[in-house]
This record gives C-alpha cells, sequence and structure tokens, in this order.
C-alpha cells in the first residue's frame, strides 16, 4: 500500500462502535442500517418507549432527491455547512463530509484532500487531486501513523509503518461520506494505531434501478481522467442489487518532470431484508507515479518550484527523475453482515482480505568490484560496462508484497436500558520486502523496475540491500454496555478492549540478525456519557486508553552495500506508545449546527522515525521520545440553506508540547519543554455553497499555522492559506442524458506557493552539545511541496 517511499530513500540516500457502541449512528427509532457503509457497527434503538418530543432533532442535509438528480451522482441544494458538517450523536468528536460536498469537488479527488477542511485535519501532499501517494495527515498534531483508517470495515493502515495511502481507496464517486473521529477510535472499529481518532470512508449503495453514469474531466497539468459506472437495479426478485464502476486517470506531475497513471475498479452487491442485510464490496487500483523531490528547507528557499529530480540522465549522479518511478497493485474484498437473530439480539461481522504488490525504485551506485551483501563482503566484478572510479550506476529495487486478511465480529444484545456488545476482531499480516539493483543503460533506463533482470553476480546470487519476511497475528477482544437513563436523554457507556499482538521476522541477509519477533498485550478502557437537556441541545465527556506498537520496519538491520556499515538499526527495546486522552465537548443542532470540543492528550513512549548519528554515520531508527501533552480546543458550525445559501467554520487550536529530554547515543537533546512537530497552534477554515438545483457553487479557504519539523524547534516549515472553487450548472433530461451536469473547480486559486507537509522530520537541523557535553550533529528535515494553481474542468450524465 504503500508508501514506503520515505523510508526506501533514507535507506538509499546511504548507498553513495463508534464509541463504545456505535453511537455515531443517528438515534432514531427505527434506524436504517443503509445510512452506513460499515454494516459490523451495530444500530442504535433500545427496549424503552421514547417520547416524541425527546427525540433528538431529525436535521436534513437537504439534499433533494428526483429521478434525475439521482441518476447523475450528484445531489442539489446547498447542504448543512456547504455538505461539511452534519448531525452527530456520538459522545465524542467526529466531523463527518458529506456527498454534498464530495460530488461538487474535482472528480477523483482523494479522501484525504476531501477532508481538509475539517477541524484538526493538518493534511499535506504533492498534486492537486491526490493521484500521488506522497501525502501526509496529522490530527491534533498525531501523525498519520497514528490514525485508524477503515473503509466498509476494513482496516487500511499499511501493515508496515502503519501510514495511509488514500490513493489506492475507492473513487470518490462512489463515496457516500467520509467521517473523521478526531479523538479515539469506537469499540468496534478495526484497527490498533489510533491514537489520533479514526478516519471511516463509507460507499454508497447500489441503485434500486438500473442506470449508466459517467463523468469525463481535463484540466492543467494534462489531467484527464474518465469514469462510468453501472448499476444493475434489482436482480430478478431477489432483492439483489449491484454496481461497478471503473476509472482511469493520468496527469503530469504539478512542478518536476514525470508522469502519474491510475486505473481502478470498485464494486458492490447487497441484499437487505428486515433488520437484516449483507453485502459485498470489492475494490481494485493499479497505478504508477513518479515520484515528488522532498526539499530540504535550504533547497526550497533556494529553488522553490525548481527543486526537483533532474530531467535528464548525467552519469555518476542518482537524481534522474526515471529512476524514481514506483508501482502499486493492490485488491481488498469485505462482507459485511448483520443479522437480527430475535428482536433483542444482533449479529454483526466483516469478513475481509488485503493484497498488495508493487515497487519503489530510486537511484543509487554500486560498486563493481567489492560490495557487500549484508555483512558478507564480496571481492568479486559484477561485469558492469560504464564503471566511473570503480562504481556504476543502478537502479536500487524496493519490491514489497502485502497479504492481509482478517474478521470482525460481534454480538449486540439489547435488554431494558442496557445495550450491551461482546465481539472478536483477528487480522493476519504478511509483508515481505526485497531490495535488489537493476543496472542502466546508457539512457539512465532500467530494463526493468519491478524486480527483472536485477543485478547478479556470476554465481547467480543477487546483489541485495534487503531481504526479510514480517508474519503479525491481532487478536482483539471487546466488551462493552451503554445504560440510557432519563428517557434517553443521560446515556452512560464502558468499554473494555484487549489488544494482543504476535510478530515475527527473519531477516535473510547475512548477519548477526536472522529471526527476530516480539509479542504485546496492552488493556484499553473506554468511558463516555452523553447528556441532552433539550432535543436540540448535547453535552458529552469521553475517554479512552490507546496505543500504537513498534513498525516493523524498527525489526531488521539494514546495510550499506558500497562499504558494509550499518544504514538502520533496530530498535527491539521500544515500548508501546501509549496514550490517554480525554473530551468535553456540546453541540447544538437545529438550523445551526455547532460543535466545540476541548481534548487533552497524555503519551508515554512516544515512536518517532528520525535520523541519528551512530559511530560517526547519520543512520534511520526509531527512537523513544518520551512522553508529550497536547491540549486545545476544535470548534465547527454551519447552518441549512438560507436562499440557497449554506456557509461553514472550522477552527482548531493546539498547544502540544515534547515532555522529555530525547536521548542519542550516550547523551541527551535538550526537548524538553519544546513544541512537538507538526502541530500549528492555529487552523482555520471556511466555506460557502450555493445551489439553487440549477447553478450551484461551492467555495472554501483553509490556513495552516507554522509547524515545527525538528524536536529541537531549531525549524520551522511557514504558515499558509490555500483556497478553492467549484462552479458548475444542471441541466434537465437533454436526449438519452439525464440531467448532464458541467463543472469548473479552481484549486489554489490564488497560486500559493507553499510547503504542504512535513515529509521526514528530524531531531534538530543544527549541531548541539548534548546534556553530557558529546557534540550532536544535525540533519535536515525534509518536506512536500505544494502544488500551484489548477483548473479542472467536467462533465457527467446518467442514461
Amino acid at each position: 500500500m504503500r508508501s514506503k517511499y520515505l523510508l526506501f530513500v533514507s535507506l538509499f540516500a546511504f548507498l553513495p462502535l463508534d464509541t463504545v457502541l456505535a453511537q455515531d449512528r443517528p438515534n432514531s427509532p427505527t434506524p436504517d442500517p443503509r445510512l452506513h457503509a460499515n454494516k459490523a457497527k451495530p444500530t442504535g434503538g433500545g427496549t424503552a418507549t421514547k417520547k416524541a418530543t425527546q427525540q433528538p432533532p431529525q436535521v436534513m442535509e437537504n439534499i433533494n432527491v428526483t429521478s434525475n438528480a439521482a441518476a447523475t451522482n450528484g445531489v442539489t441544494g446547498a447542504g448543512v455547512g456547504a455538505g461539511l458538517i452534519r448531525r452527530e450523536t456520538a459522545p465524542r468528536s467526529v466531523s463527518t463530509v458529506s456527498a454534498n460536498y464530495i460530488q461538487k469537488q474535482t472528480p477523483g479527488t482523494s479522501a484525504l484532500q476531501l477532508i481538509k477542511m475539517l477541524p484538526g485535519a493538518n493534511v499535506g501532499g504533492s498534486d492537486p487531486i491526490g493521484l500521488s501517494d506522497q501525502s501526509t495527515l496529522s490530527i491534533r498534531g498525531l501523525g498519520q501513523d497514528e490514525i485508524g483508517y477503515v473503509m466498509e470495515g476494513i482496516p487500511l493502515n499499511d501493515s508496515g509503518i502503519y501510514i495511509q495511502d488514500a490513493s489506492e481507496w475507492a473513487d470518490s464517486e462512489n463515496m457516500s461520506s467520509i467521517s473523521v473521529a478526531q479523538g479515539a477510535p469506537g469499540l468496534t472499529d478495526p484497527v490498533y494505531t489510533s491514537a489520533g481518532g479514526v478516519m471511516t470512508v463509507g460507499i454508497r449503495n447500489p441503485s434500486n434501478k438500473f442506470g449508466i453514469f459517467t463523468d469525463a474531466a481535463y484540466g492543467t497539468y494534462t489531467t484527464n481522467r474518465e469514469f462510468i459506472r453501472l448499476d444493475t437495479g434489482e436482480l430478478g426478485h431477489t432483492g439483489v442489487k449491484a454496481f461497478v464502476s471503473f476509472s482511469a486517470a493520468s496527469s503530469q506531475n504539478s512542478h518536476g518532470p514525470g508522469w502519474n497513471h491510475r486505473r481502478h475498479v470498485d464494486f458492490k452487491l447487497q441484499k437487505e431484508w428486515g433488520d437484516n442485510s449483507i453485502s459485498l464490496f470489492g475494490s481494485y487500483n493499479s497505478r504508477d507515479v513518479a515520484y515528488y523531490m522532498e526539499p530540504t528547507m535550504s533547497q526550497w528557499n533556494a529553488l522553490h518550484y525548481s527543486a526537483n529530480y533532474a530531467g535528464s540522465y548525467t552519469p555518476g549522479k542518482t537524481n534522474y527523475w526515471k529512476n524514481y518511478i514506483g508501482g502499486w497493485n493492490d485488491f481488498m474484498i469485505s462482507a459485511p453482515i448483520r443479522l437480527a437473530l430475535t428482536d433483542h439480539l444482533h449479529f454483526t461481522s466483516t469478513p475481509y482480505f488485503y493484497w498488495g504488490s508493487g515497487y519503489y525504485p530510486g537511484g543509487t551506485m554500486v560498486n563493481e568490484t567489492g560490495n557487500y551483501i549484508g555483512t558478507q563482503y564480496h571481492p568479486e566484478s559484477l561485469n558492469l560496462p560504464g564503471a566511473i572510479n570503480n562504481q556504476v550506476n543502478a537502479l536500487g529495487q524496493y519490491l514489497e508484497q502485502e497479504y492481509t486478511y482478517g474478521i470482525n465480529s460481534a454480538l449486540h444484545y439489547d435488554i431494558g436500558r442496557h445495550k450491551i456488545t461482546l465481539g472478536y476482531w483477528y487480522d493476519y499480516q504478511s509483508n515481505a520486502v526485497q531490495m535488489p539493483f537493476a543496472a542502466l543503460n546508457s539512457r539512465g533506463e532500467a530494463r526493468n523496475a519491478m524486480g527483472g533482470y536485477s543485478i547478479t553476480y556470476p554465481d547467480g546470487q543477487l546483489l541485495l540491500a534487503g531481504n526479510n519476511f514480517t508474519g503479525t497475528q491481532i487478536n482483539g477482544i471487546y466488551v462493552g454496555d451503554k445504560v440510557s437513563l432519563d428517557h434517553d436523554r443521560l446515556q452512560i457507556s464502558a468499554g473494555f478492549r484487549e489488544m494482543m499482538i504476535s510478530r515475527k521476522g527473519d531477516n535473510y541477509l547475512p548477519g548477526p540478525q536472522s529471526h527476530v519477533g516480539e509479542n504485546t498485550s496492552q488493556p484499553l478502557p473506554q468511558f463516555s456519557l452523553s447528556y441532552r437537556p433539550s432535543p436540540y441541545h448535547q453535552i458529552f465527556v469521553s475517554a479512552s486508553g490507546n496505543f500504537r506498537p513498534p513498525s516493523t520496519s524498527n525489526l531488521f538491520n539494514n546495510y550499506s552495500i558500497t562499504t558494509g556499515a550499518i544504514t538502520s538499526i533496530p530498535n527491539t527495546k521500544l515500548k508501546d506508545e501509549y496514550s490517554i486522552q480525554e473530551e468535553i465537548g456540546y453541540r447544538y443542532q437545529k438550523d445551526i449546527v455547532a460543535s466545540v470540543t476541548f481534548f487533552n492528550y497524555n503519551f508515554t513512549n512516544r515512536q518517532i522515525s528520525t535520523i541519528i548519528p551512530e559511530n560517526g554515520a547519520l543512520v534511520s531508527s526509531y527512537i523513544n521520545a518520551g512522553g508529550q501533552t497536547s491540549r486545545g480546543f476544535d470548534a465547527e458550525i454551519g447552518t441549512k440553506p438560507y436562499h440557497h445559501f449554506s456557509p461553514y467554520a472550522s477552527v482548531e487550536y493546539l498547544h502540544a508540547t515534547t515532555d522529555s529530554n530525547i536521548a542519542v547515543g550516550g547523551d541527551y537533546l535538550h526537548t524538553a519543554g519544546k513544541t512537538a512537530i507538526r502541530s500549528p497552534q492555529w487552523q482555520a477554515a471556511v466555506g460557502l455553497s450555493y445551489d439553487d438545483g440549477m447553478f450551484f457553487a461551492n467555495g472554501n479557504m483553509k490556513y495552516v499555522g507554522s509547524q515545527y519539523s525538528t524536536f529541537m524547534d531549531d525549524e520551522k516549515m511557514p504558515s499558509y492559506i490555500t483556497g478553492d472553487l467549484a462552479l458548475g450548472v444542471r441541466l434537465k433530461k437533454v436526449w438519452v442524458a439525464k440531467a448532464p451536469e458541467f463543472r469548473l473547480n479552481f484549486i489554489n486559486i490564488g497560486n500559493t506557493k507553499y510547503l504542504s507537509g512535513i515529509a521526514g522530520a528530524a531531531l534538530n537541523a543544527k549541531s548541539y552539545t548534548g546534556m553530557r557535553g558529546t557534540q550532536i550533529s544535525g540533519s535536515s528535515a525534509s518536506y512536500f511541496v505544494g502544488a500551484g494553481f489548477a483548473m479542472m474542468g467536467s462533465f457527467q450524465t446518467a442514461f
């Protein structure tokens, strides 16, 4: 999945239930399971009779569904808060982007780009719509590897280093909603690296009627994209309905040389009867992308958008752009099931499977004679032409294959005022990595970037920089109870998850390390309280424990093939990161929908990936950064449409500090009290939507404050402001085309030239004398460069 690019570059650089019981669901008397994609989560509803005056208000999103509008995959009406907010009932912070917003953005925009307006969502990327997997997300200062990602019950975190790759996920035309729980996962969520919350992507249900939907888009950077979807409608009288879609997209890099290509298929089958449902969702993605250079601050200040990989090949240099084209293929499938066993007992289960395979190459040099495979020295010649000073240009091939399968099942029992959940989640992940090399021809190109024609010695042995396999088993047992009191105005929930993780790995490189393994277990309690003094007001409190085990890349040694020096060292004594988070919040939900949440996090054993000095050399490693405290508040507000206009605004204040001095070798950097990395003090967003059914416009603007990229606070990424605009018109039926729609999307309309995110943080940019007198040299952080202005024109219709 998965963006191992950062890890790869650092390596070769050295070679020359929704809170406790699924309460995110509106608490209506007869919940509709079709409202949410993840059928593994239980619906609300209890045995006590509710008074009409005590029902939570049913705030509508003003989505006017007509035969034409529904057929075009669009929505009419401005939506509540421009489609960026909806009514929530969970006793924790949750923000949701609805289809009303999603379907007015550029077709094919990634889920990561679609949530950037939400409070606390600090999104960085490299291209306008997210075709590239060089992207990042932090929430309340917590990185993308501390956030859980779920789509149709499938956990989407990378199995090795836990990050996301939203460019693999479903096409935006098939997304019905994207929710971000900023604080903590729900009891039933199949995630275990989610101290920073959970991002959940909902997929539309198949239509009840047969239809074909298509759209096409073209724009800046020679971007073109085509999409088509077929809805079968009900098949016979079986109650089964389905859709299947296909899309293809390509674009030039927004800065620097390179092309990107993506091919994608989604499908979903569904059957519902009574309070029962079963569906089958699948997604296939194939892409090859040219990577962007991730400059240091000094490179950015000197070169700005000219800080790119080279457009032509020069022997002896390793920065030719064609050596940085990565490819990935993956397939995922899940089958969410909900069965009503009795009036009071329900069973939910989601089996799933994921397969991914790909390559992340990069330019490097190898010795013509005298290389190392692990710690084993090979004096013999490789017999490669074109050697300069005993070195030859080569392509470093990072080859990876992943399998993940699992099942998340639960029983939900309603008895009196209680709703009891008992569940079990099992997940198995395998990850195989091999790092061979391929020779380059006179044009700087390899015959195959995917592992073919790799360099071998005369005896057939592969020249390898890495060769390992990791298997991970996850067992999670959870139990919870929600009790409703005072005519359901007061709801108290308590739950407990016990997470057990067993990991075994094999390093096949010659050297002292062969078989490694680790086992860990963590208890994760949850508690929440919700009180509704009146139908439109809600006060909530939540607290939970969360953890993250060390990543698989922390298990293995890596070595330079040219010197035999270690370039990446494992830290098998690294402890699990653990956090305790508390929230207290208030919501008002009538014609105005608003919320404010105050939060507090306390971390121990913060895990960070960074570059450290080791025996005079800089090597990559995971280290224990000690404690961290994060405090602040999120707020957002939106209104129902008034004269076809609907505004939205969000803001976050964050004060995050490192509580410990960080160990470097046998010394310490004085980091205690410093502001934490990726933690802008202020973020704010405003949006406005107009939609009268024929003409529509949607504009938004986001401000992200400056943020430190080093733990010593001696280098900072500047603040920035970007804005987007969408303009469109819907027509009535034209011949066989149902309500065709024309749209113009303007991205970064002010053409802001900015750094969009921190790609690789560093301990210190400058050199310091440690607290014990050791000289600790500095290293540079690296950054994602945000795309400049882009315009996309699109046309969509249905038949």
